[in-house]
């Protein structure tokens, strides 16, 4: 977890990306959210979850992106 801590603060700081995808770190990109206010937010695109009658989860998203992190595990939930 420190090396991508430490590659993600490089990024934001000298390089200047205007987009970091983080999908197994919550706890860093709050982090850098923390620290980096003015040039870090943390969105996620939102989404209906329901479980059906037969007990499978169906996920419908929504194509809006919102403020804060995604809470649970979607891709658990993802059928290919």
């Amino acid at each position: 977890m420190a090396i991508a801590d430490a590659t993600l603060q490089y990024l934001v700081e000298n390089k200047k990306c205007r987009t970091l995808f983080i999908t197994h770190y919550p706890l860093l990109a709050t982090k850098l959210g923390k620290k980096f206010p003015s040039d870090v937010q943390n969105l996620h695109m939102n989404y209906d979850a329901e479980e059906g009658i037969d007990g499978l989860h169906r996920i419908t998203f929504l194509y809006k992106l919102v403020p804060g992190l995604a809470t649970g595990n979607k891709v658990a939930f993802t059928k290919i």
